[in-house]
């Protein structure tokens, strides 16, 4: 695999320029106007619970679709008129069912839902009726493809907005371990290839682990944010301050690092910390959770632009009163940054935003029910 690599800063440099590379970078603020609208439930009762994180809006960005676990339905909403449009029941049982647990949901690009769990992907079309089911630890194709004793690494991987590529990391199974590669599946024709490379190395030195009776029980490790599409693979990490291109056919890796004057770069790495103490567990956990965090990109199908949010510690008040800030990002479709603005305080990291018509729309919970704080970046 090939690198390169380039640095875009977002502060201020006043040095004298002896090399024709250097350059006077001025500092990229941006302007945001705010504002919070509810939606009109109709008198149903939305699935709030987990924040609309396993929702999607559609090709045309007018509807977002809500997955209502416990009801096992869709919750249609439309997003210009913000009220509830109709629910969409599935199927339990039957050859039309989907897994109990789902973790992310997409409405495809022609139409129809995927559905996905780590291991399982599931399409159904617009009638419900279900058109893929491959569960990849039982696909002799794809235990034949990953090397033997591997598997995918389901907490870093991304399925294309068609439904039909899927790529994640894959390496020994677990919490924590480190990546060996990248794998890259058709889920239509059932073929794919590995990318094997030490790139990614550095994910597993962030991680923070418990091991009890001799096993790792649980942990926390960085995540890369995966999204192919075509010839490319398109990436971004929660622990550093870029976004990365991965051409398929030049096997050639393209990280864009960018410099922040507003948060951290990225969190410091060296060998996974492992204990075995619950409570030790815990105190490092807290400390961990005031580093830096990146989201993922978001992108406007528009104009191309992404946009992501990030979150750090800003200061502690008092011993169990930590403030955190958070910063939204955005980066143009050449992939140079748009620029950077510190979000109010009290707003809310996000871990899932919708982008329409050049507005970023992240979830609220008002008294039970479901509105949107739109974000709109003036540049």
């Amino acid at each position: 695999m090939k690198r390169i690599s380039y640095l875009v800063l977002a502060f201020c440099v006043f040095t004298a320029c002896s090399s024709p590379s250097e350059k006077l970078v001025q500092k990229k603020s941006l302007a945001i106007e705010i504002d919070t609208v509810r939606v009109d439930s109709k008198d149903e009762l939305l699935f709030l619970n987990y924040f609309l994180n396993v929702s999607s809006l559609d090709a045309s960005g007018d509807y977002l679709y809500n997955f209502n676990m416990p009801q096992f339905r869709l919750e249609k909403i439309n997003m210009e008129t913000l009220e509830l449009d109709s629910l969409i029941q599935l199927e339990k049982d039957g050859p039309n069912a989907l897994q109990n647990f789902i973790s992310t949901l997409k409405v495809l690009d022609h139409g129809g839902f995927l559905f996905y769990n780590g291991n399982t992907v599931v399409q159904l079309n617009e009638a419900g009726e279900r058109t893929m089911n491959i569960n990849l630890v039982q696909e002799t194709w794809f235990n034949e493809l990953i090397p033997e004793g591997k598997g995918v690494l389901g907490q870093s991987s991304g399925i294309s907005s068609d439904g039909k590529l899927f790529s994640a990391f894959y390496g020994d199974p677990g919490i924590g371990t480190k990546p060996e590669g990248i794998a890259h599946i058709d889920l239509e024709s059932k073929t794919g290839e590995i990318i094997p490379t030490e790139e990614f190395d550095y994910v597993a030195g962030s991680s923070l682990l418990l091991r009890l009776d001799g096993m790792i029980r649980g942990g926390s490790t960085a995540l890369v944010f995966f999204n192919p599409e075509k010839d490319k693979i398109f990436m971004s990490s929660s622990s550093r301050n870029d976004f990365m291109s991965y051409d398929l056919a030049a096997d050639s890796l393209m990280e864009k690092q960018y410099e922040s004057a507003l948060t951290s770069n990225a969190v410091e790495t060296s060998d996974p910390v492992i204990v075995e103490d619950l409570e030790e567990f815990r105190r490092l956990g807290d400390e961990k959770d005031k580093e830096v965090v990146f989201g993922q990109w978001f992108l406007d199908q528009e104009s191309g632009n992404r946009w992501r949010f990030s979150k750090e510690m800003d200061r502690i008040l008092a011993e169990d009163s930590v403030i955190f800030k958070t910063v939204l990002t955005g980066i143009d479709k050449n992939y140079e940054m748009i620029g950077e603005t510190e979000l109010p305080v009290g707003f809310r990291f996000p871990y899932k935003a919708w982008v329409r018509k050049g507005m970023i729309y992240t979830f609220l919970n008002e008294n039970d029910e479901l509105a949107f704080i739109r974000i709109k970046p003036e540049f």
